[in-house]
């Protein structure tokens, strides 16, 4: 009897044993897979920007006309990863190199393993603003005919479910002759009451530039004059996310407006800035301390750096200290960015047509004296 019941009591031993180290497998794999759930919920998915910068960096932008998204990861002089264009949205997969100098060339390949282009181009970080930028063209295999091709860099870090999906407004008019072409972003992903605020107001404002612009186009009545070789006028309007986070969205927008008959199109900026938190629209004046000169400590620093970083172009001083100087007006175009303020000056704010629009990026060190403590910025102060 003791012999058996030291086997018996051995048995059960290792019948607990056992059993502890499936539960301890069991409980590893589903960690694991929370994890990769969790992951795989903030990656960027076709059609919706999100994720973390660990899963690669996303970018917006066009091959000539043709409006596109990419999302690429850089491993020392390697890069990989995906685009697809917005109005056909599969997939095309990436891979390439880049070297020190931030030059790169990138293969693309179909879904069946042929490669359809290639991209050769630079990446850079312009000088006043926040994110980085790729210039280039595209071109078929053993093409000599090239694209122009460039995307903008996407700052989208949300940890609540959310995602940012570009809507399109298309319309084609003969008489009077007109195209409209809008995109603009909407929050999806997560119930959130202040999202949909954010997604109404970005829709009230588009929609105010599309209303303006069809008016101006129908008290002009410009039908038979000679316009561009495509006939009539025309508006497209572009998006780029200067900051995407759970409390705050920074959007700027880039407007072509065109008048048939005019010489080029008008090119101008307008943006919105939302605190998710609170669910309104920010003005300039909420990040910084009630009474504060804030306009006169931004305008004292754009006017510098704008001289600063003339270059060969050179800037007419005047030009400059009218367009950058102390006056709302003159700042209407701002966002918020983890690295600074932004200020967008249009096209011959302070500098020729031709010069195209300037950007001012103002760190938060500049501003810390005037900031908010309590304000939609002051996580940023370092």
């Amino acid at each position: 009897m003791n012999v058996a019941r030291q086997y018996l009591v051995l048995a059960i031993l290792l019948m607990t044993i056992n059993l502890i180290a499936c539960t301890g497998k069991k409980t590893g794999t589903q960690a694991n897979s929370q994890s990769d759930n969790a992951n795989a919920k903030a990656g960027t998915q076709p059609g919706v920007s999100g994720g973390k910068a660990a899963l690669g960096k996303t970018f917006r932008g066009a091959v000539d006309n043709n409006r596109l998204q990419m999302t690429l990861m850089r491993d020392g002089d390697k890069l990989s990863g995906t685009y697809f264009y917005q109005k056909i949205g599969s997939d095309l997969s990436l891979k390439g190199s880049i070297n020190a100098q931030g030059d790169f060339t990138l293969q693309e390949f179909d879904n069946t393993g042929k490669q359809t282009g290639e991209f050769k181009g630079k990446w850079s970080e312009p000088a006043g603003l926040p994110t980085d930028v790729l210039d280039g063209t595209w071109a078929k295999p053993n093409s000599k005919e090239t694209l122009f091709f460039y995307a903008t860099e996407q700052i989208i870090e949300f940890n609540n479910g959310l995602r940012v999906a570009t809507k399109e407004n298309k319309e084609e008019h003969k008489k009077p002759n007109y195209s409209v072409e809008v995109e603009y972003p909407e929050l999806s992903g997560a119930s959130n009451s202040n999202a949909d605020k954010f997604n109404q107001e970005v829709r009230n404002v588009v929609a105010k530039e599309t209303q303006e612009f069809k008016k101006g186009v129908t008290e002009a009545g410009t039908e038979d004059m000679p316009g561009n070789p495509d006939g009539g006028s025309g508006l497209q309007v572009t998006y780029d996310v200067m900051l995407a986070t759970d409390g705050l969205m920074s959007i700027v927008f880039d407007v072509s407006n065109y008048s048939q008959g005019a010489a080029h199109p008008n090119k101008y900026a307008f943006v919105v800035n939302y605190d998710l938190k609170s669910g309104k629209i920010l003005k300039l004046s909420d990040l910084f301390k009630p009474g504060s000169d804030y306009l006169n400590v931004i305008s004292q620093y754009s006017i510098s750096d704008l001289k600063k970083n003339a270059g060969q172009a050179g800037y007419d001083n005047e030009w400059v200290e009218k367009g950058a100087g102390p006056e709302s007006d003159n700042y209407r175009d701002w966002n918020i960015s983890k690295k600074g303020l932004v200020i967008t000056f249009d096209p011959y704010q302070v500098a020729s047509y031709a010069e195209g629009p300037k950007h001012v990026l103002m760190s938060y060190s500049a501003l810390k004296d005037i900031i908010r403590a309590d304000g939609p910025v002051a996580s940023f102060v370092k």
